[in-house]
């Protein structure tokens, strides 16, 4: 039985035809019937929530909503997982990387949230700080670390974060703040690394050259997804009023939407695709420090 449970999973992870839908409905069946252990399913449900076909996306939304109802305890320790999960189905089966749809501005778990805005706040903003920390990076860590996939996943992740429905001040809050420690601990140290190893300690001179590639790429994406958690904090700050009542949903500025947060996350996207590019973002987050 466990055997045939890995088989279709993986089937429903792999494709948004008719395979992928019956797949998913024996699933479905199967947990009806409490074969499946709760945690088992949360992976498939948020990433299938993501899929592009409706039957899908719908069919895993109503089987996340049934199971966070009855286990939240148990699935509240599997979302970070099941979120990583989504990545990978929007890179491999969607192939579309992009956190949130512009017409309108969505984010691509907004099922997921509304399945979570049901539940416990606490469930909520532990799984908003554990996604920002998703984006922390140790520079002295990044042996054997996919850059480029690093990348992609951060932006993934505050694309998402930018157009999250919060229902409240308090997780919004938390939110950002878990963003700005990501900040703080991280950008002093990219910024030396870029000004020591780029521009030569001074912005007058430019010994860029003379660093590797890979070194390039490291900085160059780290000091991308640092531009990006600033931006993100940015747009959500003029987006909601974080001065009304902590538990009350945040409310919306009508002037601010989401195009100018997109287009720079659409620039950002490209940091890695030539040396030119990477140079350009170094020079830029210094700048901007």
């Amino acid at each position: 039985m466990q055997r045939f449970c890995k088989y279709v999973m993986e089937t429903a992870l792999a494709t948004q035809g008719d395979q992928g839908l019956l797949a998913l409905e024996v699933l479905a069946s199967m947990n009806q019937q409490g074969i499946i252990h709760p945690k088992k399913c949360a992976a498939i449900c948020v990433a299938l929530g993501t899929s592009q076909n409706r039957e899908i996306a719908e069919l895993s939304f109503s089987m996340l909503r049934i199971l966070h109802s009855k286990f939240e305890a148990i699935m509240r320790r599997q979302y970070i997982r099941a979120v990583r999960a989504a990545y990978e189905y929007r890179r491999d089966v969607v192939r579309n990387l992009r956190g949130a749809t512009c017409d309108p501005y969505l984010s691509v778990l907004h099922r997921m949230v509304e399945v979570l805005n049901t539940g416990s706040v606490r469930t909520r903003k532990n799984l908003y700080k554990d996604l920002c920390a998703e984006t922390d990076l140790d520079l002295s860590q990044t042996s054997g670390l996919d850059m480029s996939q690093y990348l992609q996943r951060s932006l993934f992740i505050l694309e998402n974060l930018a157009f999250f429905e919060y229902a409240s001040v308090d997780e919004l809050d938390a939110t950002t703040m878990a963003m700005e420690r990501v900040f703080a601990r991280a950008s002093p140290l990219v910024t030396h690394a870029i000004e020591t190893e780029v521009l030569g300690g001074t912005l007058l001179a430019d010994k860029s050259e003379g660093i590797s590639p890979r070194r390039l790429c490291v900085l160059a994406a780290s000091s991308a997804v640092l531009s990006s958690i600033r931006d993100t904090i940015t747009y959500l700050r003029q987006r909601y009023d974080l001065s009304s009542t902590p538990s009350k949903a945040p409310m919306r500025r009508d002037t601010i939407n989401g195009r100018s947060f997109w287009l720079k996350i659409s620039t950002i996207m490209a940091t890695l695709d030539s040396r030119e590019n990477m140079l350009t973002q170094c020079y830029a987050f210094v700048e901007s420090s």
